[in-house]
């Protein structure tokens, strides 16, 4: 009898299993939930069924194409949280690789309809990127446009290009029509303001300590001595009259205190390793003491692998200080906020916490007299797909800044997306701006800095992409 029953049940649960597997339709919703994309029907040959990757794809996609998935996926959330052995205020781990960075990622475009014609200037205060400035400076009137149109020049704008949106290393990409230019006041919705003097900047309005999410690091000393290398033989190239920087930014969990430490690694050690490594020519930023120095401020998101603009704004400091010129305030700036934004790591999380409590991006505007060939800022009109695009747009394999300023500098960036939030900074400091993201990059840096009598090179990444040998050679393959 009892055998009978055990043949029933199982008989029951492969019926069952068929229905949701085969014959019910996949859930359309999972790849937005999961945010990731879902597997593909694998592709049968004999190769791929004696290495065993053939059956891995099925199992992956017959995984993956089950019925009502992030019902069951929440559920299963739901319990894990209720009667999980998660304690209170610990942060949730979030798993990367190096694959992730590739998600988002815009292909270069030569496409001239694309870039904006530089228009005059402002009308504003003459630009001095070597001063300091005595009082705080308005924000830039920009009306909202399509992004799939070229700006009229004759509208009061900042000048800056607009191309379709890329996170960033991490999200998926809004339609073009969904994205605007970073519109005036007036136009604003009211839950998008501006700073509040009567409090520090950038502030998580809506933190808790159960919605924080982090990556774990850890170090492959092999793949930074490599990456050492690798900014070394660029080194070799370069003209006498370039100028070679190095910036490596750490990521949250190394500030997140002792609790952690025991199960990563230290980054304060890779990043002195591969500056110890690295030719005495090149440049190094002190942006982890400067990080360090404000660890107890809103400098990392919490459901984001990425930093904010005011940590973007601690890495300026550091640049400027390695470079030699005196930055500006971030008093001086307009501050912008938007609330709702559920980051990489959170648009991926089913924990309903980390859904009811995202972070708050912050950008910041800086009206000059300066205009730019290209938006530095592109918020969507729907905040709902609000993402780490704000900043540049997203990841692209070239961008072009080139702006009103006369001063004669020109800065080439090679790139992860953490540069992304950095660049605005850096923007009033120099007449053209170039970003290389190696990802997706096919032409020289070597050939291209030669076209400049006085430029300066920085290498931007995350501490994290110094152990990802396939992100390393992508650099080392635009030399």
């Amino acid at each position: 009898m009892r055998e009978k029953m055990n043949i029933a049940v199982f008989i029951l649960a492969l019926a069952l299993l068929i229905v949701f597997v085969i014959v019910l339709p996949p859930d359309m919703k999972a790849p937005e939930y999961e945010n990731r994309s879902m597997a593909e029907k694998p592709v049968f040959s004999i190769e791929s069924l004696l290495d065993g990757s053939y059956g891995e794809g099925v199992e992956a996609r017959l995984s993956d194409a089950v019925a009502y998935r992030t019902s069951i996926l929440q559920f299963a959330a739901d319990m894990e949280q209720k009667y999980g052995v998660r304690r209170p205020g610990d942060a949730i781990l979030v798993e990367m690789s190096g694959d992730d960075l590739e998600l988002g990622l815009m292909p270069e475009t030569e496409d001239e309809d694309l870039y904006i014609p530089l228009p005059p200037p402002a009308g504003g205060p003459e630009s001095d990127p070597g001063g300091d400035i005595a009082s705080p400076i308005g924000g830039t009137n920009t009306p909202a446009h399509s992004s799939g149109e070229p700006a009229d020049p004759s509208q009061n704008t900042d000048g800056e290009q607009m191309e379709p949106t890329g996170a960033p290393d991490m999200e998926t990409a809004p339609d073009d029509e969904a994205l605007a230019l970073v519109p005036d006041e007036e136009s604003l919705p009211p839950t998008i303001g501006h700073v509040d003097t009567s409090r520090p900047f950038s502030v998580d309005t809506d933190y808790d300590e159960d919605a924080v999410l982090y990556e774990r690091y850890r170090e492959s000393g092999r793949a930074a001595r490599r990456y050492a290398d690798i900014l070394n033989a660029f080194m070799g190239r370069m003209p006498e009259n370039v100028r070679v920087f190095s910036m490596l930014a750490p990521i949250r969990v190394e500030f997140m205190g002792e609790r952690y430490a025991s199960s990563n690694d230290s980054q304060l050690d890779t990043i002195n390793m591969i500056y110890e490594l690295l030719d005495e020519r090149i440049i190094r930023t002190a942006t982890y003491e400067k990080l360090a120095a404000h660890s107890d401020e809103y400098i990392y998101f919490r459901t984001d692998h990425h930093w904010t603009a005011l940590g973007a704004y601690y890495a300026y400091l550091s640049f400027a200080e390695a470079a030699g010129f005196a930055p500006i305030d971030i008093s001086n700036y307009i501050e912008r906020s938007i609330p709702g934004f559920l980051g990489s790591y959170g648009r991926g999380s089913r924990d309903r916490n980390v859904r009811d409590h995202p972070d708050t991006l912050y950008y910041y505007e800086l009206d000059n007299g300066t205009a730019f060939t290209r938006n530095l800022f592109v918020v969507p009109e729907d905040l709902s797909r609000l993402s780490y695009r704000v900043f540049m747009g997203g990841d692209y394999g070239k961008l072009d800044y080139e702006s009103s300023n006369t001063n004669g500098r020109t800065l080439v960036v090679v790139k992860d997306s953490f540069a992304n939030a950095l660049i605005p900074w850096l923007s009033p400091h120099y007449e053209r701006i170039i970003v290389i993201d190696p990802r997706h990059h096919g032409g020289s840096v070597t050939r291209l800095l030669a076209e400049f009598e006085d430029a300066d090179l920085l290498f931007m990444n995350y501490v994290a992409a110094t152990a990802m040998s396939d992100f390393i050679e992508t650099i080392y393959s635009v030399r």
